[in-house]
């Protein structure tokens, strides 16, 4: 058995000495990912073998260099060659205060059989070099296509086609809109997706000594009390890291 079709990999934090990346196959299987710096070769095995996501966390990465990558899947013990993505590229930031760019952009879903909007938009997101991209929500229809497979209709055409050749390099921090989590399945594929996201559906992430906080208001506050207790201890860590 072949490892079947795959989604990824994908960026989903990256720091001057550190990066997040995911990989989905279709199947169960083994990956790992290679990686190349400036006088730097080494395998990074995926936090768990033998899954259908695979999470790599990147550590002691050199901070503003450039890495090149690929991921090598399949089941060696079947005796079969591993598979391998194409190689990608990214470039952790430097130490130390400078300017930096993102974007922000939101309710990219499309209902189309041919989703274009998405795919509109984020061809233009490379030529102004952000370095990283923040979603406020609604990425998926959701609804009765909601799914916790990378592999169903919604995610392909919404978010895995249009973000192709951009996310595989620039790290991507969603928000979760109400058509991502309204069914069960919606929230349960908004943390495969994007593991931070468990369990928990706000985080919060720093970049360049600017700390971002990505709150979850889609739910009608439900969780309004529990979240300000949050808030209120992740500002106040803030506050005292460099």
């Amino acid at each position: 058995m072949t490892a079947g079709d795959v989604r990824g990999p994908y960026l989903i934090d990256l720091g001057p000495k550190w990066a997040q990346i995911v990989f989905h196959t279709e199947i169960a299987t083994d990956a790992i990912l290679q990686l190349r710096g400036k006088n730097e070769d080494r395998q990074v095995p995926p936090v768990q073998q033998g899954k259908e996501r695979h999470l790599f966390q990147l550590k002691n990465l050199t901070p503003g260099t450039r890495y090149g990558y690929c991921v090598e899947y399949g089941n060696p013990r079947a005796g079969r060659a591993l598979l391998r993505t194409e190689k990608f590229v990214f470039t952790t930031p430097s130490i130390g205060l400078q300017d930096f760019r993102f974007i922000a952009y939101g309710d990219s879903r499309d209902r189309h059989q041919t989703p274009k909007r998405h795919r509109e938009v984020a061809a233009n997101f490379l030529r102004h070099q952000p370095d990283f991209i923040v979603s406020t929500g609604d990425i998926l229809v959701g609804g009765e296509t909601a799914s916790s497979s990378m592999f169903g209709n919604d995610w392909t055409k919404n978010f895995f086609e249009p973000l192709k050749g951009i996310i595989e390099g620039v790290p991507y921090y969603p928000a979760v809109g109400n058509h991502d989590q309204d069914l069960k399945d919606g929230a349960a594929g908004m943390k495969m997706a994007f593991p931070r996201l468990e369990p928990s559906l706000y985080y919060s992430f720093d970049y360049n000594h600017v700390h971002f906080t990505v709150l979850h208001c889609a739910n009608r506050i439900v969780e309004f009390e529990q979240q300000k207790q949050w808030f209120i201890k992740d500002t106040e860590r803030a506050k005292d890291a460099d």
